[in-house]
Parts: C-alpha cells; structure tokens; sequence
C-alpha cells in the first residue's frame, strides 16, 4: 500500500474505479483516530421522538494547517 501513497488522490481514485468528485477528494485522505472518551462532553443533546432512544453518538472533529 505504500507504493499508492505516492500517487496523488484523483489517481488512487480512479485506480479504485472511482471518479474522483469534489466529495470524494476531500474524503480520501482522511485519517479517522479515536480520541479519550474522558475528554469530551456532550451537552444539550436534542430529545429523541416518542419510542426512541440514542443509541450512539459520533462527533467529527475536522483539523486543517494554520493558514496565515
């Protein structure tokens, strides 16, 4: 997998069979990491309906360079 590293996102999206849209640009070279649950609060989560409960929460925490 190393060696697709070095192709840039809109190769290794159409390497895949995929074109390479806006969207999945943006999405292909995310890294998802699991943050300490002990770190975060969630408060003032809307109720759920009638019969309902919330069963899981997902937060997406989106970190770009310092641009100055």
């Amino acid at each position: 997998m190393a060696v697709a590293a070095e192709f840039a996102i809109e190769t290794r999206l159409r390497m895949a069979g995929l074109r390479p849209t806006r969207q999945r640009v943006a999405l292909a070279d995310l890294e998802v990491l699991d943050i300490p649950i002990s770190s975060l609060v969630i408060d003032n989560s809307p109720e759920p309906p009638e019969g309902m409960e919330i069963a899981h929460v997902d937060v997406v925490i989106r970190l770009r360079p310092i641009q100055r």
